[in-house]
């Protein structure tokens, strides 16, 4: 079965290790992951990609036949051997086909390896339109890795499924689909139980309890929405550290349900822990103020000991940062609202201020640093040199001088 069709523009690669043997390159394109057919022949076969392809041609695989100079280049780049010399193009495999002939060829051990590079290709995408927000986007890529990741893991390895029914489990709640969200935590949470592994799963207890607190929220089940986002917030600080950043996304959790509830007074004291955890990692970060840890463990009353917190910069890395800043911006919402304009959303807006300087989104920092010196006033000396400290690190806009124009003879 052939099929001719437009490439596009950007064709991403990644790299498939078929056990040591060769690497081959996993193609993206419009119509799925391809490989290409001539590296498939000369690497891991050993064979003329021109007698490889004869077989290819029987009927019995799937090919498609591309002729995309941005193809052809991308190919040339990765120093793969065209096909032939008189022929133009070249020949592209799906996944399916290349299991068929691994399996054909006696090289069936290699299936598992093209399958778990396959997962992991499309976990990564459904992890990033998850992230973005695109939600009806997600909702299928992280069904297609359930599905595979089924044929890789089930029953022997239970605990590897988690992560993917976790992707789908959240897309579903963007979505606003709470019984199919449920039911999907409701089997990662099972799995989770069945695997009789000595693997750390801290970490996975700590991502399935703070989205059972979303789909709770959702629900509007706020008394079991608190406890999810307390278990929560144990879990990550057992593995990472009480003051590690990603426990801010739980105190926010908590911020948002006592709001619901009514609970102001409790839904202030969660936000002030937010804002000071940021504006303690920024400060350090940024504009190079060292945080003092200060920590009461293996004292005669805290005889318990903290893991090792990683440094401010490392815990930025691993978290999105726009959930940081819309998270900042609610509570600035929230602090305007309840206390009106003043120190306390000067406050907000500094740490904002720092937050977008640290995305390098120059314009929205110079926003919210102006905006919290306006609030602030001359007495608040400590904040206006943070807020001047970074205006200084904000590149000033190009000045354009127009042209003039030149008479015409």
């Amino acid at each position: 079965m052939a099929g001719n069709f437009t490439m596009p523009h950007e064709l991403d690669t990644t790299e498939v290790d078929m056990n040591g043997l060769c690497v081959l390159h996993l193609l993206r394109t419009r119509l799925g992951f391809m490989f290409s057919m001539s590296e498939l022949a000369v690497e891991l076969f050993k064979e003329n990609p021109g007698a490889f392809i004869k077989d290819i041609r029987s009927g019995r695989y799937k090919r498609f036949h591309v002729t995309d100079e941005d193809v052809m280049l991308r190919l040339a780049q990765l120093q793969i051997p065209p096909e032939s010399i008189t022929v133009p193009g070249a020949t592209l495999l799906p996944s399916d086909t290349v299991e068929a002939l691994l399996r054909d060829r006696r090289k069936a051990e290699l299936v598992e390896v093209v399958r778990l590079a396959l997962l992991k290709v499309v976990s990564a995408d459904a992890a990033k339109l998850l992230a973005q927000g695109l939600f009806e986007e997600c909702l299928p890529v992280a069904i297609d890795a359930i599905n595979k990741g089924k044929v890789l893991y089930y029953p022997e390895y239970k605990l590897q499924l988690v992560p993917v029914y976790l992707l789908g489990a959240q897309a579903n709640l963007g979505l606003g689909r709470a019984v199919q969200a449920e039911d999907m935590l409701g089997i990662a949470a099972w799995l989770l139980i069945e695997d009789k592994s000595d693997e750390d799963k801290i970490a996975i207890r700590a991502e399935i309890t703070r989205i059972f607190g979303v789909l709770y929220y959702l629900e509007k089940k706020y008394d079991m929405a608190l406890k999810a986002f307390g278990e929560h917030i144990y879990y990550t600080s057992v593995q990472f550290g009480v003051r590690d950043l990603r426990n801010s996304i739980g105190m926010y959790n908590l911020f948002t349900v006592f709001q619901a509830q009514g609970e102001k007074y409790k839904s202030k004291r969660c936000s002030n822990v937010v804002v000071e955890w940021w504006l303690d990692a920024l400060k350090e970060v940024v504009l190079g103020i060292p945080y003092k840890r200060l920590t009461p463990w293996e004292t005669p009353q805290y005889p318990g000991r903290e893991p090792e917190m990683e440094n401010f910069k490392t815990q930025m890395e691993r978290m999105y940062f726009k959930e940081v800043t819309d998270m900042l911006q609610e509570i600035s919402v929230f602090r305007s609202s309840s206390e009106g304009e003043g120190a306390s959303v000067a406050e907000v807006c500094l740490v904002l201020g720092l937050a977008f300087t640290h995305s390098r989104m120059y314009v929205l920092a110079r926003e919210h640093l102006e905006h919290a010196a306006d609030l602030c006033g001359s007495e608040d000396q400590e904040t206006l040199v943070l807020i001047n400290s970074c205006l200084k690190l904000i590149p000033k806009p190009a000045i354009h001088v127009p042209m003039p124009l030149q008479k015409s003879r």
